[in-house]
């Protein structure tokens, strides 16, 4: 099967998604006969994997003309992004996230509109949708993306994402400048992100907040390095960074928002409701020594399920 991979979001302006597309890029390798990406775009993260070609940005009205052209000889085109061409010479598939535009502030009604028809636009021209989550499922149904094409298919994990040495600790912390000890925070000034209440949280110990700043082979020495990390989500498709940081061995604090609980399974410190202050305590329980020991072992053992290998498996299957 020639497979035509859309990479244009891998890059600094998609955090989240690039980095979603870019480990899927990677673990798919040689299935991939064409990776579409933007040259206009900044990016340090692409991987190899079949024949790059350029083409217009996601935003761009010209890619609508450029994406079908790229995927003729193709027999499968796969979008990790909701803004893909409509038109295309092939079957396709779409990966949707969840519904968190509609959820808050930030889009005006013609944005949450437009935003609707463009995922119901991706969900009708794509074979199958894949979702990462069960809730994630559920948000884009109540939008109007099909359920009989939604298929839960979580994220995988590279294999670098594991407890590094204290030389690799040190060197990184020592990069960064950050403090011997402290608790770990990625977020943004997105309202959902709720990184305010992190701060609150951490109350008078160190705490390092992340926005992109970080180098991506950087990551595992930084989780590696943490007491723990605080994830203070209102809201997410998964939450990535949950099991990435069980992965390096850092325990977690968390919200129970949606996506959240599926990420985290039993493994995380979860707060008993969605307040700031049960946030607080979560971390205080998780400052305990012992306590902080148990979830880092159960939090090894729930990240050892998220294979990028597991992940390609469960989307072939879904096909």
């Amino acid at each position: 099967m020639r497979l035509a991979f859309d990479a244009r979001t891998i890059g600094d302006h998609y955090p989240g998604i690039g980095r979603y597309a870019h480990g899927l890029l990677q673990a798919l390798g040689e299935r991939v006969s064409v990776a579409l990406y933007d040259p206009a775009l900044k990016e340090t993260r692409f991987g190899s994997g079949g024949k790059r070609v350029a083409c217009a940005g996601v935003r761009s009205p010209l890619a609508q003309l450029q994406a079908p052209l790229i995927a003729r000889s193709a027999d499968l085109y796969y979008s990790p992004y909701y803004l893909m061409p409509y038109a295309l010479p092939c079957p396709a598939v779409v990966t949707l996230y969840d519904a968190t535009p509609l959820k808050g502030p930030g889009l005006s009604t013609m944005g949450r509109a437009l935003y609707k028809i463009a995922n119901r636009l991706a969900s009708g021209v794509a074979k199958k949708v894949i979702v990462l989550s069960e809730s994630a499922r559920e948000e884009m149904a109540e939008i109007g993306v099909p359920r009989n094409k939604m298929v839960v298919c979580p994220p995988g994990l590279p294999d670098r994402f594991r407890p590094e040495s204290a030389r690799a600790i040190a060197e990184v912390t020592a990069a960064y400048n950050f403090p011997e000890s402290f608790w770990l925070c990625f977020g943004s000034a997105r309202w959902h992100k709720n990184v305010q209440a992190a701060v609150l949280a951490a109350g008078a110990e160190p705490l390092v907040i992340v926005e992109g700043a970080v180098r991506e082979a950087d990551l595992p020495a930084l989780y590696s390095a943490a007491r723990g990390l605080i994830f203070p989500s209102l809201r997410e498709g998964f939450g990535l960074p949950i099991i990435e940081a069980m992965a390096c061995g850092a325990p977690v604090a968390c919200l129970p928002a949606p996506g959240v609980r599926e990420a985290a399974g039993g493994a995380a410190m979860m707060a008993e409701d969605m307040t700031t202050e049960a946030l607080a305590e979560a971390v205080r329980r998780l400052a305990d020594p012992a306590v902080r020991e148990a979830k880092r072992e159960a939090g090894l053992e729930w990240a050892r399920r998220f294979t990028w290998g597991a992940t390609v498996q469960a989307i072939e299957s879904a096909l």
